[in-house]
């Protein structure tokens, strides 16, 4: 029809063409390229399409790609079309890998931004293909979006296998140490992948201490965030991520006992001899109002009072994160009813057990 479309060389004398439509919508968060993002908004439009055209050897794909073995390989339409297309060249005596790239076979595949959310994925599937040829990747500036998408897009074409999954790029990237939760999360999914298990521990073991919150986020942006691959983790990592839930229970069950230890008949003053009952009620109200003080206690009326009614509140669930809490707890202030008093309290016996 006259329109010119950038074609990608990654074999030579690659026998077909991939026709590849990238889909990019304004749900996009992320870029691996800044000229991407600058394109997409100068355009002005809800979804812009970026139609690239990559030569590649059929027999490399349908060999290390499970999705493109199917596609291919089988008994699809796309397959059928091929086996045609290379039967034909065959009976004029020629040779697919001698022909111009015009004149190939060509195979449309579209991808949509869901798993991303990230423009400019033609880059990084492009290197997916050279890596599948086992070429070296082009790509610069490597970054942990670009390595993020390279995964979800392994992940899509079926290619989560070696040579991918042990490229050296994977580990000598210097992954940053701390972050937003949406890079915790890609870190996570691609430590997964490539099989860094030092370092997978202990980016999971931080996500569980931040107590993730994001199911908790507004409409769009939770809808935005929820298709992308690194919100919805492989393997069963994210039902594990109810493990907050349970340190959260447990800190706060530690919390209960030392309030029902203080509410008894059973006296906890230590004071030997001298043990006294105003010390624990002193003791009690100094823990009521550290907890309430920092937001970790509620006292709720006797009386159930209306939603309507301006002294209406619901209790705050707590959602920080599991170090802040205990970092709070930690610093429970000592109190004592008179100087007689020194190892009374419950901050005596909470300390170990935060620790």
């Amino acid at each position: 029809d006259g329109t010119t479309h950038d074609l990608v060389i990654i074999q030579p004398k690659g026998d077909i063409l991939l026709n590849v439509l990238f889909k990019d919508t304004s749900a996009c968060r992320r870029s691996v390229l800044s000229e991407a993002s600058t394109k997409f908004h100068a355009a002005k439009v809800d979804t812009l399409y970026t139609r690239v055209l990559f030569r590649v050897d059929w027999k490399a794909l349908t060999d290390k790609s499970k999705y493109f073995s199917v596609l291919l390989g089988g008994n699809f339409g796309e397959g059928e079309n091929i086996k045609k297309a290379f039967a034909e060249v065959a009976a004029k005596g020629l040779e697919p890998a001698e022909l111009e790239a015009s004149q190939l076979p060509q195979v449309e595949i579209e991808d949509d931004d869901e798993a991303t959310r990230t423009m400019g994925r033609e880059h990084v599937f492009g290197d997916m293909m050279r890596i599948i040829h086992n070429l070296a990747p082009i790509f610069r500036p490597i970054s942990l979006t670009y390595l993020a998408v390279l995964i979800a897009l392994a992940d899509r074409f079926g290619f989560l296998c070696p040579p991918l999954t042990t490229l050296s790029t994977f580990v000598k990237f210097k992954y940053p140490v701390s972050g937003s939760e949406e890079v915790l999360r890609k870190t996570c999914l691609i430590y997964y992948y490539t099989n860094q298990f030092q370092r997978f521990a202990e980016v999971t073991r931080e996500l569980i201490q931040r107590n993730s919150q994001w199911k908790a986020g507004s409409g769009e942006e939770l809808s935005a965030a929820a298709s992308t691959l690194w919100y919805d983790l492989p393997g069963g990592i994210e039902s594990n991520h109810s493990m907050p839930s349970c340190i959260l229970r447990t800190i706060q069950s530690v919390l209960v006992h030392f309030l029902s230890l203080y509410t008894s008949r059973k006296r906890q003053c230590r004071f030997g001899y001298d043990s006294s009952p105003a010390c624990d009620s002193f003791q009690l109200g100094e823990m009521v109002k550290f907890l309430t003080r920092k937001a970790l206690l509620s006292l709720v009326p006797f009386q159930a009072v209306s939603p309507d009614d301006l002294d209406h509140f619901e209790p705050r669930t707590y959602d920080g994160s599991i170090d802040e809490l205990i970092g709070t707890l930690r610093a429970w202030p000592e109190h004592q009813v008179d100087q007689n008093h020194k190892h009374c309290g419950p901050r005596v016996t909470i300390m170990p057990i935060l620790k």
